[in-house]
């Protein structure tokens, strides 16, 4: 994963390469949230799973400079991609994107640990051809988006 440091996020710098797995293959849309049961940042991503299809992964790190060597970390049994995360209420909800059909689904656990999460949606997409979601909460309300 490439890596930058920034104050502002205006300019940046630290340059670097961050390894998550010794898979042969790539590694795209990684997403981070803090794991306070571990004290260490999940960083999940898309990648080509010792599964053999495309699978959400995951390392951790404190420092954003070293990770461990990434493992499963949600596998529905089919082709999925870019998950995003947020925590409400001590729920800890995801959603993604299947490849089998295009759609995105939702999951959640009360941990976020790794292989903890349940389906508890069917596809929530307006139609096939959606990707890469995000959850935002309304800067005055009580109101989430799923984008």
């Amino acid at each position: 994963m490439l890596q930058w440091d920034s104050t502002d996020l205006r300019s940046f710098t630290g340059y670097r390469l961050l390894k998550l797995h010794s898979l042969a293959t790539h590694t795209w849309a990684p997403e981070s949230f803090w794991d306070a049961s571990r004290s260490q940042y999940a960083i999940v991503y898309s990648a080509v799973s010792t599964t053999g299809y495309n699978t959400l992964m995951v390392s951790y790190t404190t420092d954003f400079v070293t990770a461990t060597v990434g493992t499963i970390f949600f596998n529905p049994g089919y082709d999925d991609i870019d998950g995003t995360f947020v925590n409400y209420s001590g729920m800890w909800y995801m959603y993604y994107k299947s490849q089998t059909n295009s759609t995105l689904l939702g999951a959640r656990s009360t941990t976020a640990a790794a292989n903890s999460w349940t389906i508890f949606t069917s596809s929530v997409s307006p139609g096939r051809g959606v990707e890469a979601p995000e959850i935002i909460k309304h800067n005055s309300a009580n109101t989430w988006y799923l984008w």
